[in-house]
């Protein structure tokens, strides 16, 4: 069996090796090298600015909810994420980290933490909106008007997303079709 597979190694070096030297395309590649692009449409996206932008705004939502044995003591259920939309404190989550909370806590990244409100929530989307009272200095997500004109102007079929969160299971990469207004 391992003179099969040496073989089987010696047969598939001797191939690769037969094709770089015949093949003068294969010789030239070199995947480090860097690109260019004749305008910003053709680069690809970097997530790497819109996080710093957008880290100050994310938060962590706690759902506390009153321990199943005891039911007089408030223990986490689950911690998620949100961001903050406006400087009125309105944060927007998904529902599902808020579901049967007893009590909701959100805990800014400069440390201050906050007993929220439901707002409101829908299942179909999976989003609900809380309200915390901060009396100023909220880290709002900021929105580029400009660049949501051209994005409506443009359309937008089969965007690559991703949420930029704190939360684990929310980071992966998926492939969505948007209907722009």
């Amino acid at each position: 069996m391992l003179v099969k597979l040496l073989r089987s190694v010696a047969l598939g070096l001797l191939v690769g090796g037969i094709l770089i030297v015949t093949v003068p395309s294969l010789r030239q590649w070199n995947p480090l090298s860097s690109q260019r692009f004749s305008s910003m449409d053709e680069a690809p996206a970097s997530y790497n600015s819109a996080v710093r932008r957008a880290a100050p705004a994310v938060v962590n939502v706690y759902n506390r909810s009153l321990n199943s044995s005891t039911h007089s003591q408030l223990e986490i259920k689950t911690l998620g994420s949100g961001v903050i939309m406006d400087e009125r404190g309105y944060i927007i989550t998904n529902k599902h980290v808020i579901n049967d909370a007893d009590q909701i806590i959100v805990a800014l990244q400069d440390g201050r933490v906050f007993e929220a409100l439901l707002v409101g929530s829908d299942s179909l989307t999976d989003l609900a909106v809380l309200k915390i009272n901060a009396t100023a200095g909220l880290p709002v997500i900021p929105i580029n008007p400009a660049a949501r004109s051209a994005h409506r102007r443009r359309g937008s079929g089969g965007l690559v997303t991703r949420t930029i969160s704190a939360n684990h299971h929310s980071g992966d990469y998926q492939r969505h079709r948007v209907v722009s207004a």
